[in-house]
């Protein structure tokens, strides 16, 4: 199944093309780059992410990851050129 993706911000720090921040891939590489423009300003980036995973060793196991990022920031002249939003798939539990 494929990994989705929903990212969108508010404010003027970060925009992007929304065909690189709204999409579905199947067998995604991680971690995810998506390309952006920087301003200055306040924002907030908010992600819906659903993420399908097998288990390795019993690949019939597969389980569903819904998450909800929210990440405010600042971005300043001269400030660094990448946001890092990072998340934890916690392994299943028996």
């Amino acid at each position: 199944a494929p990994f989705s993706m929903e990212w969108e911000s508010s404010g003027s720090g970060v925009s992007f093309d929304d065909a690189e921040a709204n999409k579905r891939i199947v067998e995604p590489s991680f971690p995810l780059t998506i390309p952006a423009e920087f301003g200055e300003g306040e924002s907030e980036l908010k992600g819906d992410l659903v993420v399908y995973y097998c288990e390795a060793e019993a690949q019939s196991l597969c389980l569903i990851e819904r998450v909800r990022v929210t990440a405010p920031f600042s971005v300043a002249e001269g400030g660094q050129q990448e946001l890092l939003v990072s998340h934890i798939i916690p392994e299943p539990t028996e």
